[in-house]
């Protein structure tokens, strides 16, 4: 009774209703077929998957073995999630209107945005700007990265957190004055993503900038306009405008009041995507993780095993997090402003890892401290035409296609036996509407919360 929400699942007709990209799919478990899972799916059939930097890059799937130059390859693109879907995948970081009330928090709590002179900003779920020039409020990255962490994963303490690229921010804008001109930016990838919102006139814009890691340009570099948009008037004064900037999937989007203002994609391949995000060419990180792996054998076969560990790195290199450069974000203003629900979110970011050393039933792994599933390219996801590949949106403490042992000797013998996969077989349907939620655990009497009912996108 206590176990969990009670969803509704629609079930997947063959030719009649299929399963698509980043559908929440329920599925018998290839490792243990008594289990139903849910998961989100990320790759279909006849595809190749490769996950980079948290995101999902397809292409279609040849016969023939990859290669570590594949992510090098032709036909690759990225695979993004629609506006719905994007939505429901957010992860609040932080909002002002949760800022803790001044007379019961702690002493020590300060809010993770850091404003210039003029800016109110402090325990209260309000800030206001009201200096002359450009006022900046920018997110405190070096207190505050912002990771893939999240709270109910607390007991995971050993697991990495990686520093996640795709972001969006959030504020109810009210210029206290005529002719505000508001401007959003996120700094990721070492390029600055800048939209800008002047009059009626929305613009969308890019730069490189330099980076700590010295690696690239040593000054900012020329903007690349992007695209833009319109709206049907200025930001009212006086009045709140709720305003978003997404950098999700390279892609860009600006909503005001919740109606797409603005949208444009930029198409980096997996190698520009891995340049732009560790400011290293994929040769050059292959050929390190190779030293490294040599490194390891060398020290292992000299018995020195704690020597050997700091070599680990080796068995993929992808799934370092100092690897990759941080992200961060800044709003800025020209002329006075109130701000109200100033928030931060993170995306969903699908984690880069090694197998364990034992399956979940204790036996020795078949591929033992090998590359994640799709996370390296010598352990490629190529997907037939009846195999799908799954993720969990809790990457990091998710047990899912990335990770799987080999399935169940009776799946294995009957339906497939690759690892890694979901055969069309085992799949039961489309998980859609929570009709019953989980009740809260610390009461004495079962309460059921029903304003948890909600649809799952």
């Amino acid at each position: 009774v206590m176990g969990g929400d009670r969803i509704f699942v629609l079930k997947y007709l063959p030719r009649i209703f299929d399963p698509s990209r980043f559908d929440c799919v329920v599925f018998k478990n290839p490792i243990n077929p008594d289990e139903n899972y849910i998961k989100r799916l990320i790759g279909l059939p006849g595809e190749q998957v490769a996950l980079i930097h948290g995101d999902v890059f397809v292409r279609p799937a040849t016969g023939e073995t990859p290669r570590p130059e594949d992510w090098s390859g032709p036909g690759w693109h990225i695979a993004r999630k629609p506006d719905r879907v994007q939505r429901a995948m957010w992860m609040e970081v932080f909002s002002s209107e949760y800022s803790p009330i001044t007379d019961s928090s702690p002493m020590y709590w300060e809010s993770p945005w850091i404003g210039t002179p003029g800016f109110e900003v402090g325990r209260a779920p309000v800030y206001r700007y009201s200096g002359s020039g450009v006022g900046t409020l920018r997110w405190n990255d070096a207190a505050h990265p912002i990771l893939d962490f999240t709270p109910y994963n607390e007991d995971q303490n050993a697991r990495l957190s990686f520093l996640v690229p795709d972001l969006r921010l959030r504020a109810g804008v009210k210029p206290d004055a005529p002719d505000v001109v508001v401007a959003a930016v996120i700094q990721s990838f070492g390029h600055e993503f800048r939209c800008e919102i002047e009059g009626t006139t929305i613009r969308l814009r890019r730069r490189p900038i330099p980076m700590p890691d010295g690696e690239g340009v040593t000054e900012p570099g020329a903007w690349t306009e992007l695209g833009g948009g319109r709206l049907a008037h200025p930001l009212p004064e006086g009045r709140v405008s709720d305003v978003e900037f997404w950098h999700a999937d390279q892609a860009l989007h600006v909503l005001v009041n919740g109606e797409q203002a603005a949208y444009v994609e930029y198409d980096w391949t997996p190698r520009e995507r891995i340049l732009h995000a560790t400011g290293r060419m994929l040769d050059d990180l292959l050929e390190r993780e190779e030293s490294y792996r040599d490194n390891f054998a060398g020290l292992s076969q000299q018995g020195q095993i704690e020597r050997a560990q700091g070599f680990r790195r080796a068995a993929n290199l992808f799934g370092e997090r100092d690897e990759y450069r941080s992200s961060t974000a800044r709003w800025e203003f020209s002329g006075a402003v109130t701000l109200h629900r100033v928030g931060l979110d993170r995306d969903i970011y699908y984690q880069a890892g090694i197998y364990s050393t034992t399956d979940t039933w204790g036996r020795a792994h078949p591929r033992a401290s090998e590359p994640a599933m799709a996370t390296h390219p010598d352990q490629p996801a190529l997907l037939g035409r009846d195999q799908f590949f799954v993720c969990g949106d809790n990457s990091a403490a998710s047990l899912d296609a990335r990770l799987w042992a080999a399935p169940d000797p009776w799946i294995a013998a009957t339906i497939d036996p690759t690892i890694g996969v979901v055969p069309r077989d085992l799949l039961i349907g489309k998980a859609f509407f929570v009709y019953f939620p989980a009740m809260h655990r610390g009461r004495p009497v079962p309460v059921v919360d029903f304003g948890r009912m909600r649809f799952i996108w």
